[in-house]
């Protein structure tokens, strides 16, 4: 993964495009989407200034990766379009629009899903035109030396930096700017559409890391026994399908809840929905959305299931 620091000169870019954003009195999406009034410059400035952040970064890499060419990115303040992260591109003297569009998303490492809002993959694609699209992913972090997540606020570090100590010191709790941006991953609209999965408004969403170990006991007694309400399901040498699910709230997303599995294991059932696996020999379990896992001999596993509820 490529990696480069961030120096004050790009924090000063990035929360000068929030700070004119929350200026103008032309731009129209400073207002909050469920009250309706005007958002503060701290909402803003967590809105359009860590992302621009990113984008400046991404900006950087791609400097590294081909120094000969330079990269503009969209600056101008401006009602909201459709035009791709970086507008202009600069070679051998000469300007030049982009090959490719490019948009620019950041990520953390809680995040368990990639991709976009439908209406703006819709967007995109509108926009491109004959132009290959693809979205790049990059997360920003802070050095090791802050490990609380409030103080590595991108805002908090920005204050402190420019804060005059002279005068106060509101801001010098927060960590020193030691930012580094790294690029994650990168995807093209047409691999998003052709694998990726449409979570409507409501349905579930999951946690990425499906298999979770247990101890025996949560479906053992110590006699050996089943505990009560648990049914029993054997499969041997089994090579095939089989839904593994949890209780649905909205929709069903038959991609998600179909795995193909192979190995000797056996199914622990509750309320007819099944919820452990028990594996009598190495098992491997493969979906097309979550991918492969490789479960050991003589564990326990239960889905780690969790829904998010997408808004």
């Amino acid at each position: 993964m490529k990696s480069c620091k961030l120096n004050l000169t790009d924090f000063e870019s990035a929360f000068g495009f929030g700070t004119a954003i929350h200026l103008s009195p032309a731009h129209k999406n400073k207002a909050d989407r469920t009250t309706g009034s005007p958002r503060s410059l701290g909402a803003i400035l967590d809105n359009y200034s860590h992302g621009k952040l990113v984008e400046i970064g991404v900006g950087k890499l791609l400097k590294l990766e081909m120094p000969k060419i330079s990269f503009s990115l969209d600056l101008g303040i401006h009602p909201p379009n459709n035009d791709p992260d970086i507008i202009a591109v600069q070679e051998n003297g000469l300007s030049r629009d982009p090959y490719l569009y490019l948009e620019v998303k950041r990520i953390s490492s809680n995040d368990r899903w990639l991709g976009l809002k439908e209406e703006q993959f819709q967007s995109i694609e509108r926009a491109k035109g004959n132009r290959d699209a693809f979205i790049i992913f990059a997360s920003i972090t802070q050095s090791e030396e802050y490990e609380t997540k409030v103080k590595n606020d991108l805002t908090g570090i920005f204050l402190k930096e420019i804060e005059d100590t002279r005068k106060t010191s509101v801001f010098q709790e927060y960590a020193k700017l030691d930012a580094e941006i790294t690029l994650e991953y990168i995807i093209s609209t047409t691999n998003l559409k052709q694998h990726g999965v449409i979570f409507e408004k409501g349905m579930d969403m999951y946690e990425s890391m499906l298999f979770r170990e247990k101890k025996i006991t949560n479906i053992i007694n110590s006699d050996g026994s089943i505990r009560k309400g648990y049914d029993k399901e054997n499969y041997h040498d089994f090579v095939g399908n089989l839904e593994l699910s949890v209780k649905r709230i909205i929709g069903t997303l038959t991609p998600l809840y179909n795995f193909s599995l192979e190995g000797n294991f056996e199914i622990f059932k509750k309320g007819g929905i099944r919820k452990y696996i028990r594996c009598l020999s190495a098992v491997t379990a493969h979906n097309p959305t979550f991918g492969k896992f490789d479960l050991n001999e003589g564990k326990v596993y239960t889905e780690r299931r969790k829904d998010f509820r997408p808004s």
